[in-house]
């Protein structure tokens, strides 16, 4: 990734942190309603393209996350959380989509509420740590599963030795 292209991307983190601090803020019902069925649709789909590769744990966390709405709050919370999570898998909604929405929320808030630029700057510096920290989990996520990867083969592949005659 170039300079801008990281730039720009730190941007729309910034903006997505600046939406989740308004959501946290934010006293009335609706809006935390929604925050929550953006979670479950992206619950949905984060269980759907997992579940591609194996892995049940999210679709563990769905089902957890199903029945505790059931006893918390009731039948109908239940069926609605299970129809966000149904449309999130349908959909194949993804982290990265998450995070642009909200980015898109965090923007017209700024614009709609007459944002400081100081805030502003500040959520981009926030959205440009947290982005850079991200690629250094992933670079060094990546460099430790090459590593057990390479201690695999070099296991599994014994000692052979070949005599040339």
């Amino acid at each position: 990734m170039d300079a801008i292209g990281f730039v720009a991307s730190s941007a729309v983190t910034g903006a997505a942190l600046f939406a989740l601090a308004f959501f946290t803020q934010v006293a009335d019902e609706g809006v935390v309603l929604g925050a929550l069925a953006v979670g479950a649709v992206w619950l949905g789909g984060s269980v759907a393209t997992q579940l591609d590769y194996g892995r049940v744990a999210p679709a563990v966390a769905a089902t957890v996350v199903v029945l505790a709405s059931r006893v918390a709050a009731g039948t109908w919370t239940a069926l609605a959380l299970a129809i966000a999570l149904a449309c999130g898998a349908v959909l194949r909604v993804r982290s990265r989509d998450v995070r642009r929405g909200l980015a898109a929320i965090g923007a017209v808030v700024a614009i709609t509420a007459g944002a400081q630029p100081w805030l502003l700057l500040l959520f981009w510096a926030l959205g440009l740590l947290v982005h850079a920290a991200r690629h250094g989990v992933v670079a060094v996520r990546t460099r430790v599963r090459r590593r057990a990867a390479i201690g695999r083969t070099a296991q599994d592949s014994g000692s052979v030795t070949v005599i040339w005659s």
